[in-house]
């Protein structure tokens, strides 16, 4: 007789499904039994990786943070640009790998939970003291560069849940004009 081989999944696929959960759910729906049968297999898949539910929304919350903001912020790649192209490429890869989408959910999350309103926090200052940078070597300086750092954070971390077409390559154009209106000194 033939072993049938279990499928087994890795770490990233247990905490992309959470988040599409948090998102149209919220944390009090992120149920282990939930994200099993919607992922298609057993709930012993999930202590392969996680110890318990505390330790995969730690996991959760970390996942979020790296693969949605800091894996801009330490790409050399983009460093090396000129800020002119490193705000393109910032605004290219958020919009074709839709790094905004969860961010109003964490939000959500963060009212009600210490620990999660310590990580956006965090993630919050990482992007505006990341931008802010930018702006700064383009010559702003105070308020300057603080509304301008604080108008691209927010725009590009809440639109995609305000504006229906902010993750449309159509939206591309408005997104470059929106960038050259903000570079105006």
């Amino acid at each position: 007789m033939k072993k049938v081989k279990k499928k087994r999944l890795g770490k990233k696929q247990w905490l992309a499904k959470a988040l599409e959960v948090l998102a149209e759910s919220g944390v009090d729906e992120i149920k282990i039994e939930r994200l099993a049968e919607a992922l298609g297999i057993s709930r012993n898949g999930f202590y392969y990786h996680f110890h318990n539910r505390e330790h995969f929304l730690e996991e959760l919350l970390d996942y979020w943070e790296h693969d949605f903001t800091r894996i801009i912020s330490s790409d050399r790649n983009i460093q090396q640009l000129s800020p002119e192209d490193r705000f393109e490429k910032i605004i290219e890869i958020v919009q074709e790998n839709k790094l905004s989408k969860y961010d109003l959910a964490i939000m959500s999350w963060a009212k009600n939970d210490q620990r999660v309103k310590r990580v956006v926090g965090r993630v919050f200052a990482l992007r505006l003291e990341f931008v802010g940078k930018i702006f700064e070597e383009l010559g702003f300086t105070g308020a300057e560069l603080e509304i301008r750092t604080r108008l691209f954070v927010c725009y590009h971390s809440n639109a995609g849940d305000l504006f229906d077409d902010y993750y449309s390559a159509k939206s591309k154009k408005f997104h470059m004009r929106q960038l050259k209106f903000l570079m105006v000194k």
